[in-house]
């Protein structure tokens, strides 16, 4: 092979490793530049609407009604960040990882497990939603496992469009993502809720206000530990009131 064939075959090698290299920083830059679209989707999809008055709440959930049959109610715990529309889809994947309109989001939503009944009516309705860093979601569930913020962080409700359930903390544990007596639902014979109540107190790492019984109406809220790839932090409240939806 002659020195100017040697050299053409060079230089058409070099601007074809040249075109590979450049090609690769670009789809370098298109995946680090999903990766960071992706993560900022992720982190302001779960931001909490930071409502507080009843009334903003239950009319923001009234708009979000109107727009997604999906959504069935919304849930606020007083000085956290539990403070999001909930919703029940086919399935308990449909709102894993989309937000509230349907869309794509890391971050999920709440979402009522499936088999319970959407409008709260249920012995216990487990809510389930994603562990959050800042608190997003049900990130703030697991600081329940502190005493003091178990104590002082007691108030919660349950916006529906004919009510709204007024909720307090009867314990906080740390459960398996397979606890069938506390994950399969309804329970609708006294016995599964006997089995509840047992499986609540025997694993409870904190308990408040009277013993559990079958004629409460308990909600669940469930979120992962990370302690574990099953684990489950669970908080049960129960329903001590309700109240009426404001007016106009």
């Amino acid at each position: 092979m002659s020195d100017k064939h040697l050299a053409r075959t060079a230089r058409i090698m070099d601007r074809t490793m040249n075109t590979l290299i450049v090609l690769f920083l670009i789809l370098a830059l298109m995946v680090s530049g999903y990766a960071f679209y992706d993560q900022y989707h992720v982190i302001h999809a779960s931001d909490s609407f930071g409502l507080t008055d009843d009334a903003d709440i239950y009319k923001k959930m009234m708009e979000l009604m109107a727009k997604n049959p999906d959504v069935k109610g919304w849930v606020y715990f007083e000085d956290t960040g539990i403070n999001y529309p909930v919703l029940q889809g086919k399935d308990d994947w449909a709102y894993i990882s989309k937000d509230y309109t349907g869309q794509d989001s890391g971050g999920g939503s709440v979402f009522i497990k499936q088999g319970n009944a959407p409008n709260f009516t249920d012995f216990q309705t487990i809510l389930m939603g994603h562990n959050m860093n800042g608190g997003r979601i049900f990130g703030d569930v697991p600081k329940y496992q502190d005493k003091s913020f178990y104590n002082t962080h007691m108030k919660g409700k349950i916006f529906l469009p004919d009510r709204i359930l007024r909720l307090e903390p009867a314990a906080f544990l740390e459960v398996d993502s397979e606890d069938h007596a506390i994950y399969d639902v309804p329970q609708v014979t006294e016995e599964a809720k006997e089995a509840v109540i047992r499986e609540v107190y025997q694993k409870a790492i904190h308990t408040s206000g009277s013993p559990l019984t079958t004629e409460d109406q308990i909600v669940s809220l469930s979120t992962c530990s990370l302690n574990s790839y099953e684990g489950r932090y669970l908080l049960v409240t129960r329903v001590i009131g309700t109240l009426p939806v404001p007016a106009g």
